[in-house]
């Protein structure tokens, strides 16, 4: 059947994405991806997804799509990324006025992929071996039929309807419904939160994990043990990651609210799944594509904002060594699906909340018949997280990580039926589910790395999410704290 884009334009520069997901989005299976960088510290674009009634949960290669409630199992022969390609192309074929829209988004999947998805692109990669914590699906994606597009810049807000062509006065109605719940007043959330202004209720309190997957010990024979592949030239570098998990009875949009303070990113990210909620700020894309232009911007070579000038980064011999060996990865990655490629904006210095990083631009162009599963294919998971060559890293990342890593170092973002995508890495970003919060940071390990270092690079990575789970808990408990 075929579908058409109902588009509705306001002036709403007295909101902020905040207060219009309280409003209007505030239910099971709903998301909110704002954009916030130093700089500018507001960016153009924030999506607002409403309730979803269609998904797609992919777990050990196992297909279950919902539709309208009804429970639909997919057999494992499958190739999950195989199939969900041929549905993207089979929705995107059923659209009349795809052409005419504009919007960054006009409806499509948004969700995430697990990093263990890597055996579906990498045969060899032994997945599924580790311990899993959480059990959460290696891919989660709603199908978003009705949006919201805030323009920060402008103040207007689209509101973005998909329907079937004979449903064209039932979605104005949806439309209007929309427009109704806009006018009314937020009050789901207390406006304050305990952030600096609350010092004295948060600097003594303290979150002790009940988890950690490796310690300040373990953690040293990890890289001892790194280092021998290195030295015996089978990996140049290779990324482990430590997950802890916390208690955590707060209002996970509270945990959202304080990140996006603490620590605003280029993707400030929060979906409530009904189950678990994914709460983050990541500032790396995995991959981006917009009007047949593929973008990938590593991000590699970190050091604490506070211990050094804005470019001293740059004489870190082995900052700087990890970066360029991550851009020769990425052009690797990028040239298997595009044309054209080139280097732009090198060795950028950017500063975040706690860190400081090396950023550089890789641009190509997308080669006939690729279609963004195959982009995702190309450059899944990104090489800042998982270190080079790839398969090898990959392989002993298996090897020596005690439990699988679930969402994390994996991909999160939309994919619009227009052809655009816009991916970030699932770094700096946590998992709320069943009262615990689950916190997972990594580090790029190189010949030079120094133990004392490399360990006070992961506490620093965690440090934020930390930081804001404890105002989050602290607005729960509000003055008994």
């Amino acid at each position: 059947m075929k579908r058409i884009i109902i588009l509705k334009e306001i002036i709403s520069d007295l909101d902020t994405p905040l207060s219009l997901y309280m409003k209007i989005a505030n239910y099971h299976w709903t998301f909110l991806l704002e954009s916030i960088e130093g700089k500018k510290q507001w960016c153009r674009y924030s999506i607002i997804g409403l309730r979803c009634n269609q998904r797609i949960e992919i777990y050990k290669n196992k297909i279950t799509f919902f539709k309208n409630k009804i429970k639909i199992e997919k057999l494992k022969k499958i190739d999950p990324l195989f199939w969900l390609s041929t549905y993207i192309k089979k929705i995107k074929q059923t659209f009349l006025n795809m052409k005419k829209s504009k919007t960054i988004l006009d409806g499509g999947l948004v969700g995430y992929f697990g990093y263990d998805i890597i055996n579906l692109i990498e045969p060899t990669i032994k997945s599924y071996t580790q311990y899993d914590p959480i059990n959460t699906p290696d891919i989660f994606l709603l199908r978003a039929n009705e949006i919201l597009i805030v323009d920060k810049y402008s103040g207007r807000l689209t509101i973005l309807v998909n329907v079937n062509i004979y449903d064209f006065k039932k979605g104005l109605e949806r439309i209007k419904i929309i427009l109704k719940k806009l006018s009314l007043c937020a009050n789901f959330y207390k406006s304050e939160l305990y952030t600096h202004s609350h010092k004295t209720k948060t600097q003594n309190y303290t979150l002790k994990p009940i988890f950690s997957s490796f310690n300040k010990f373990t953690f040293q024979n990890y890289i001892i043990k790194l280092q021998k592949f290195i030295y015996s030239g089978d990996v140049m570098q290779c990324v482990p990651s430590q997950r802890i998990i916390i208690p955590f009875y707060s209002q996970p949009f509270n945990l959202f609210r304080a990140l996006r303070v603490l620590n605003p990113s280029p993707y400030m990210l929060f979906f409530n799944l009904k189950d678990h909620y994914v709460v983050g700020s990541s500032p790396e894309i995995l991959v981006k594509v917009d009007n047949k232009t593929i973008t990938l911007r590593p991000i590699a070579g970190t050091i604490p904002k506070l211990s050094c000038l804005h470019n001293e980064i740059l004489k870190d011999y082995k900052e700087v060594s990890e970066h360029i060996m991550l851009i020769d990865l990425g052009r690797n990655d990028i040239g298997k699906v595009s044309s054209a490629i080139r280097v732009q904006n090198q060795f950028l210095i950017e500063s975040y909340s706690h860190v400081r990083h090396i950023v550089s631009t890789i641009l190509g162009i997308l080669k006939p018949k690729v279609d963004l599963v195959d982009v995702i294919r190309a450059t899944f998971p990104a090489g800042t997280i998982s270190g080079a060559p790839k398969i090898r890293a990959l392989e002993i990342i298996n090897e020596i990580e005690p439990i699988r890593r679930g969402i994390y170092s994996g991909a999160i973002g939309y994919l619009s039926w227009n052809g655009n995508m816009n991916v970030a890495i699932t770094i700096r970003t946590a998992i709320v589910k069943n009262n615990k919060l689950h916190i997972q940071a990594g580090v790029g390990i190189l010949e030079e790395s120094q133990f004392k270092k490399e360990w006070n690079e992961i506490l620093n990575k965690s440090s934020v999410i930390l930081k804001a789970a404890v105002i989050a808990i602290v607005e729960e408990k509000g003055e008994k704290v």
